[in-house]
């Protein structure tokens, strides 16, 4: 098979696999003990990209790099350094707040619910 019919043959395959996704988005449900693993997984998902890593490269980046050492010759790759670290910290919380946004609206469009939370009553 050439790169070209490969290519060519990836829309529908990409198309089918976002199809299967937004089914799975539409038609489930919750109960308390899917919503407590699915919290139990995030958590530990969330302490790993969020502590461990950003840990693990501020020892990495001091240990084995070495980019400590007297101030005036590794003042920048300090920097660099707490820079890297910020970003391994940042990225994985906006995206834990963003993500689940942007899902239920998702689910919200595919269940043909309005951009209104409420769905009727309440205080205006």
């Amino acid at each position: 098979m050439s790169l070209g019919q490969q290519q060519a043959s990836q829309p529908g395959k990409k198309s089918s696999s976002i199809a299967r996704f937004e089914t799975f988005l539409r038609d489930f449900e919750w109960n308390w003990t899917k919503a407590c693993l699915a919290a139990l997984i995030l958590w530990f998902i969330a302490i790993g990209t969020i502590g461990v890593i950003p840990s693990w490269w501020l020892y990495y980046a001091t240990a084995v790099l070495q980019w400590t050492g007297p101030p005036a010759s590794s003042f920048w790759l300090m920097q660099l350094r707490d820079v890297i670290a910020v970003i391994l910290f940042s990225i994985p919380t906006v995206l834990f707040m963003v993500v689940p946004y942007f899902l239920q609206g998702w689910r919200r469009r595919l269940r043909g619910a309005g951009g209104d939370s409420r769905s009727s009553g309440g205080y205006r």
